[in-house]
């Protein structure tokens, strides 16, 4: 069981981001369990996805069917919190998304905006 906290300026160095490439019907879910997991949603912005194809369309002016999500939580839930993200959403599924952890070790100017 993830427990939630408040992210302050002294914890810089114990955050991880977590970057997400998921489908637009699951963002809503990926959001929410976010929030309710000990995580913080940085930014949500509009993508086109990981596949080739994706790209092209994109490229052509179709519309985008994935979104690309930024959050931070603590180092000592990074774990566990992209575990139960991959099972919950099921992103190892082929095509739901994508997940990964980026380890940004002390830069205040990438962390610093996003803690209390």
């Amino acid at each position: 069981v993830i427990v939630s906290r408040t992210l302050y300026p002294s914890q810089i160095n114990e955050l991880s981001i977590c970057a997400f490439v998921i489908k637009k019907q699951k963002l809503d879910d990926l959001l929410e369990f976010i929030v309710n997991n000990g995580g913080r949603v940085v930014s949500a912005v509009p993508c086109a996805g990981v596949s080739r194809n994706e790209i092209v369309d994109a490229i052509n002016g179709y519309s985008f069917g994935f979104y690309f999500v930024l959050a931070m939580c603590q180092k000592e839930i990074t774990d566990i919190f992209m575990m139960n993200v991959v099972k919950e959403l099921e992103i190892n599924k082929h095509t739901n998304g994508k997940a990964f952890v980026l380890d940004v070790l002390g830069y205040m100017g990438a962390k610093g905006p996003f803690v209390e």
